[in-house]
């Protein structure tokens, strides 16, 4: 019975351990901005505390203005730590997508710390929204196999290998994938796959891939749809 404890024990932490890593690295959701003609976000260091930064967006122009002791700063320039899946204040593809760590009362936490070591925080309010990984994937055009290699599942069961394909030069099409459903490290997606023939067209095809490991994504993302 110890034996099974201890095993039991283990493998809960070793679940745990695999989690966290991903979420580590990439958060476990993103803040997703839509800007419109006229956008500010407030950018805080903690849940109710005085905001620290102001991203303001308006007609195709931009800035972002850091808060000291209290007076609002003129400033354009991007800081390094800002760092962002999207940034893209205006024009037809307009997003601003920062990946979230977790969410507080009333507001969001990002993975982002600024120069001062604080961490980065945006209220909730109707211009943002919470995407979790699934619901960024389903925002964009497409997405696509980070390697060459495209291995498709019947289930989300790694013994049920369906069909693998290789792109086997650069300038092939890329295998473009629709998500669908997502359990776990697992994602049921729709996609064109080629015909062994040339001639023929290619098919409509369902079936589940591995989208991330421990540690990170295993494909990327495709805004414009090119």
């Amino acid at each position: 019975m110890r034996k099974r404890l201890l095993l039991l024990c283990s493998l809960l932490t070793s679940a745990v351990l695999f989690a966290d890593e991903f979420e580590k690295n990439y958060g476990n959701g993103v803040i997703h901005i839509q800007p419109d003609s006229f956008t500010t976000v407030d950018f805080y260091a903690g849940p109710d505390s005085a905001f620290t930064y102001r991203l303001h967006m308006q007609s195709g122009s931009w800035s972002f203005s850091p808060i000291v002791n209290g007076a609002m700063m003129v400033g354009t320039t991007i800081p390094q730590w800002f760092s962002t899946l999207y940034f893209i204040p205006y024009g037809e593809y307009a997003r601003v997508d920062i990946i979230a760590i977790d969410s507080g009362k009333g507001y969001y936490r990002t993975i982002l710390k600024d120069d001062n070591g604080r961490e980065v925080w945006i209220k909730k309010t109707e211009e943002v929204s919470y995407l979790s990984w699934f619901g960024f994937y389903q925002s964009v055009a497409s997405v696509e196999f980070i390697s060459g290699e495209v291995i498709f599942y019947e289930r989300p069961d790694p013994k049920s290998l369906q069909r693998k394909y290789t792109q086997m030069y650069p300038d092939q099409e890329k295998t473009t994938m629709r998500p669908l459903e997502v359990k776990g490290m697992w994602m049921k997606v729709e996609t064109r796959f080629p015909d062994p023939d040339p001639q023929k067209p290619w098919h409509v095809y369902t079936g589940w891939i591995k989208w991330r490991d421990d540690k990170q994504p295993l494909i990327k993302y495709n805004l414009m749809g090119c």
